[in-house]
């Protein structure tokens, strides 16, 4: 049965604002575990790096068109909001993400000497 809105009924809708904001807040707090979790591991670390490259987080985004600019754009979001993740649930992780990158780099250029 569909609900006429009452505009007179305040205390309704602010019982489903305060309903949504519980929703929205456990959301939030599964997201940050699920990620400090990805986080917590190596392949995760390595998987969330490889995301932020291909996003061109710190490349330029202009590549002469309009369609191609707007994508690139989009993806550097996507990146940069995975760098936020990263900044505010778990820090730490990003220096050590940085480190196992460069270590894995240093080894791959060693056995193709």
């Amino acid at each position: 049965m569909l609900r006429e809105h009452d505009p007179i009924d305040t205390a309704s809708e602010q019982e489903a604002k305060e309903q949504q904001a519980a929703i929205d807040q456990l959301i939030a707090f599964y997201e940050a575990s699920d990620f400090k979790e990805i986080m917590s591991t190596e392949t995760g670390r390595r998987f969330i790096y490889g995301q932020i490259a291909r996003g061109g987080l710190f490349q330029d985004p202009y590549d002469g068109t309009d369609q191609g600019t707007a994508h690139n754009a989009g993806a550097a979001n996507e990146a940069r909001y995975l760098m936020g993740m990263i900044m505010d649930h778990c820090p730490e992780k990003f220096v050590l993400m940085i480190s196992e990158k460069e270590e894995h780099a240093r080894r791959i250029t060693e056995q193709q000497r």
